[in-house]
């Protein structure tokens, strides 16, 4: 099963470069340009990609904003809201200049080994079953060559900023990111 991702209406020049970035790190990830579409139409272009969930990336002034997860119901034919993601900000992989491209990633797994505070085991889990990652707990030379991308949250009191890195070259990839908020619709969780 793959994963779509697209933009809201409208979307900057910053943000369809962030959706590049997202979708470059994330597993069978199917970038759709939004255009007019519809969030009907998406659920059906998900349908036709045999998706099981539906990515949109919200705006705010020019950046993203926000990370909206929905799981693809095909028999249904009906999208179910799984996560909200609030960003206050990224970096592209572009704007870090240690930054390596992670070509073709087939294994995503989000690390839970380094999950000191509440916050961080909480958002470990949601991010599991929004991106359909793998939970990891040893350590990065127990996964070298296994997996593509390893995604490492840290909560900093305010925010939490999640890395991509390759763990077997042991250099980031993708955007980073800081968010604001998660909120968890299935499990009714919202971290911090």
């Amino acid at each position: 099963m793959s994963i779509v991702i697209t933009t809201s209406h409208k979307p900057s020049p910053r943000l369809r470069s962030f959706v590049k970035d997202l979708a470059s790190v994330i597993p069978g990830a199917i970038k759709v340009n939004r255009g007019k579409k519809t969030l009907e139409d998406l659920l059906y272009d998900s349908i036709e990609y045999k998706a099981d969930r539906l990515i949109i990336v919200g705006e705010r002034k020019g950046n993203p904003g926000s990370i909206k997860v929905y799981y693809v119901n095909s028999q249904e034919e009906k999208l179910v809201e799984l996560a909200l993601y609030v960003i206050k900000g990224v970096k592209l992989s572009r704007e870090n200049p240690y930054a390596v491209r992670i070509y073709n990633p087939s294994k995503l797994m989000v690390d839970a080994s380094h999950a000191k505070t509440k916050v961080e085991e909480i958002f470990v889990e949601i991010f599991s079953k929004s991106f359909k990652a793998k939970i990891h707990m040893g350590s990065l030379e127990e996964i070298a060559g296994k997996v593509d991308v390893l995604a490492i949250p840290k909560w900093d009191g305010k925010v939490i900023k999640l890395f991509f890195m390759n763990p077997s070259t042991k250099k980031l990839g993708g955007p980073v990111i800081k968010f604001l908020k998660v909120v968890d619709y299935e499990g009714n969780k919202s971290i911090p």
